[in-house]
């Protein structure tokens, strides 16, 4: 550290003004820490060193700045909290500069540094404006192939997003910024009055969609933030409605898993106006995205509503499904739609509103593909006035469950609402809060269903990559796979309560997915441990786990991590039972099972 002349009375009124003692200000800045990868144990002695006037290292004054931001609800830079300026961001006039300019500094080293120290802005966390450039392409016919330079593009994209899938977003991400930024800017550059313009910063887009998600999955937040801008930025530039929603898409999912409801709300509702006459696979992406950010926000039938449509624009899109049957209230094949896990995005529901089909399809967050195909599933009605309202609290770890003992129905059931017209094929069963059977069959042996064409349907693109892109020939933006669905359906209905749903919903996701998704099946067999902890089914949970540990040791991956230091306190409580002892074996620190741990980024002292 160094020391300062005078105090920083700057920081003493911020202070005030947030009504913050010097604790809560250092709990603040330790849980933003997390947010760019960095672990930080700052407490009241560190905040009263700033406030004699000593000046922290990067990145603790953006850090402070961002923490006091979000507290009094207008911006705060380091310099109005006190501290010495700091070097502005590299940026650049129009996007294409701009993703250039940012992956030049990532692949070079002292520079990389300063760029993943980046907070994640919650004021950034808005919907931008429409460009006006939108209306001008959107739906405009593209040339009739696509040209020589295009197509090695959309090869890095199907490349870089099967990577993802395989060994986790830490894996090849230096080498997508720097293709980034030595090939695709100066070919943009060069092109910038040909035809094929368009096709190329749309291609450009998703690949900085890509490196976005890569950043996400390292748990470089701010810098996957700044890159999602850039992305939907070079959407707009080529006039592709669709595409720019569905950055706006993962954006929204990226505030919603950082525990940011109203944000990611407003970018998923924004992104669903965007894509509304879009394809179907980019309508039944974003929708089910609106339906989790709904049903965490306490917005039972909104959810439902967006399940349903989810389901629709699926299902048109040539999706199928596994057949499913339910088996009384709380029953094993109790249908809930809910798949992956970490960064995907499972999506359980407990009671679900009318209208909504909630069906098995398992998927994963944006920029991985954790995607499994399966034959036709019957659809049920679920009623939205049943079971617990939905969980509208920020993501944090789940309370410790009780041990393992039957579990009880929450209540009891209500009256089901009438079907509503727009969903007549669907069954209707009595939701409940207990967990049945373990879903999808048993744990040790899951099904995989060999690999079927996915429908490019209309020519759309999805914004998830898949390992089914490379396998039908239609790239990773071309298809939302139901695997994909089912795991947006779980996070749903886990947020609505419906525990038997989500758990349902999984297991069809894990036995949807492909072999080359490594990742996704990991994620998803993690979250399933966590389910059915909750579910009071250890010996169960130890399984999925263990099915966890299978691909953790394959992965390099922040959300996986995470995962498994979710697992270790989890199974605190237990650790002397016999399943565990042998579980948590193969998760300790530097065992057989565990990978090497990722470069430690620069510390931030006082």
């Amino acid at each position: 550290m160094t020391n300062r002349r005078r105090p920083n009375q700057r920081l003493r009124s911020l202070l005030s003004e947030a009504d913050w003692t010097q604790e809560a200000l250092a709990r603040a800045v330790n849980a933003l820490g997390s947010e760019i990868g960095s672990e930080l144990h700052y407490d009241r002695t560190a905040v009263a060193h700033w406030l004699s006037g000593t000046q922290p290292r990067r990145p603790v004054p953006e850090l402070v700045a961002e923490a006091l931001s979000r507290r009094v609800d207008r911006t705060i830079t380091p310099e109005s909290a006190g501290f010495s300026a700091t070097a502005p961001e590299p940026r650049g006039a129009d996007p294409v500069s701009a993703i250039t300019s940012l992956s030049r500094s990532d692949a070079d080293a002292p520079r990389r540094v300063r760029l993943q120290q980046r907070p994640y802005r919650l004021a950034d966390a808005k919907v931008p404006p429409r460009p006006a450039t939108l209306s001008s392409w959107y739906g405009r016919a593209g040339p009739a192939a696509p040209s020589p330079r295009a197509l090695a593009l959309h090869d890095a994209v199907r490349f870089f997003a099967s990577s993802i899938d395989a060994h986790g977003g830490r894996n090849g991400r230096s080498a997508l910024a720097a293709y980034l930024a030595d090939d695709v800017g100066p070919l943009l550059r060069a092109r910038a009055r040909h035809p094929d313009r368009p096709e190329l910063l749309r291609t450009a887009s998703r690949l900085s969609f890509l490196l976005a998600r890569m950043y996400e999955d390292g748990q470089l937040h701010g810098l996957a933030q700044h890159c999602y801008t850039h992305a939907h930025r070079l959407a707009a530039e080529a006039g592709d409605r669709a595409d720019w929603g569905l950055v706006l898409r993962a954006m929204g999912a990226q505030a919603r898993r950082l525990g940011h409801i109203g944000p990611g709300l407003r970018l998923a509702e924004a992104a669903a106006e965007a894509v509304r006459t879009a394809s179907p696979p980019r309508r039944a992406y974003v929708q089910a995205e609106l339906a989790v950010v709904r049903a965490r926000s306490g917005d039972r039938r909104g959810a439902l509503a967006a399940l349903s449509a989810a389901e629709y624009a699926s299902d048109r899109s040539g999706g199928h499904r596994t057949a499913h049957r339910p088996q009384g209230a709380h029953g094993a094949n109790a249908d809930a739609n809910g798949s992956g896990s970490g960064s995907a995005e499972p999506g359980p529901e407990k009671g679900t509103g009318k209208g909504t089909g909630t069906e098995a399809r398992t998927g994963t967050g944006t920029g991985t593909g954790i995607e499994a195909e399966g034959p036709v599933v019957v659809r049920r009605r679920i009623d939205p006035a049943s079971g617990p309202a939905a969980n509208s609290a920020a993501p944090g770890p789940d309370p410790l469950p009780d041990p393992p003992g039957p579990s009880r129905p929450s209540g009891p059931p209500t009256r089901p609402d009438p079907p509503e017209p727009h969903t007549p094929r669907q069954q209707r069963r009595t939701p409940g809060t207990t967990c049945g059977p373990a879903p999808g069959g048993a744990l040790r042996a899951p099904s995989v269903p060999p690999p079927r064409t996915a429908s490019r349907a209309e020519g759309g693109a999805v914004p998830e990559p898949t390992a089914d892109g490379a396998q039908t020939g239609g790239g990773p933006f071309d298809v939302y796979s139901p695997a994909a669905l089912s795991f947006q359906v779980s996070l749903t209905l886990e947020a609505l309560g419906d525990l038997s749903g989500a758990l349902s919903a999984l297991g069809r996701s894990r036995a949807e997915r492909q072999p080359a998704d490594v990742r996704g099946h990991a994620l998803t067999q993690a979250r399933m441990g966590r389910l059915l902890l909750r579910c009071g089914r250890l010996d169960d949970a130890c399984v999925a786990w263990h099915g966890f540990l299978d691909g953790y040791l394959r992965l390099r991956s922040g959300e996986a991590e995470q995962a498994i230091q979710g697992m270790r306190r989890a199974l605190t409580p237990y650790r002397s039972r016999g399943a565990v002892v042998d579980l948590l074996a193969r998760a300790l620190p530097g065992g057989p099972d565990e990978p090497p741990p990722p470069p430690p980024s620069s510390p931030a002292g006082h």
